[in-house]
């Protein structure tokens, strides 16, 4: 009794279920296959935007390398400018210095002078 219902048992199982895993088994291997290529594709992928990031990185080295010895350039006129300017002022005040007190002098000799002579009317 038992004998029938274990051969009618393997055989459900044989025609039903086996061939419901075998399909399952090979969607499996197809989906294992899929995602090794996937996963090529994403370290190829990967390879190439490491590759990229680096190639930029080293443009943006070489921009700011450049930027940098503009900058410097600028700040270098700028300072010679105003070290100019400073030395151009500095002249300019002595001058003016001396210009001041000459004017001074001349006021000065100019009322004694008019302090010596009688006012006429």
């Amino acid at each position: 009794m038992f004998s029938g219902a274990t051969t009618a048992m393997r055989k459900l199982i044989q025609e039903l279920i086996l061939p419901e895993l075998e399909s399952i088994k090979a969607k499996v291997e197809n989906l294992g296959v899929e995602i090794r290529r996937l996963d090529e594709k994403i370290e190829g992928t990967k390879a190439e935007l490491l590759s990229e990031i680096r190639r930029l990185d080293e443009k943006i080295e070489v921009n700011y390398k450049r930027l940098d010895e503009k900058i410097d350039s600028v700040f270098y006129r700028l300072d010679e400018k105003i070290t100019g300017l400073r030395a151009e002022t500095s002249l300019n005040y002595q001058r003016l210095e001396e210009k001041i007190e000459l004017a001074i002098d001349i006021h000065e000799r100019l009322a004694a002078l008019e302090a010596r002579v009688p006012m006429r009317v």
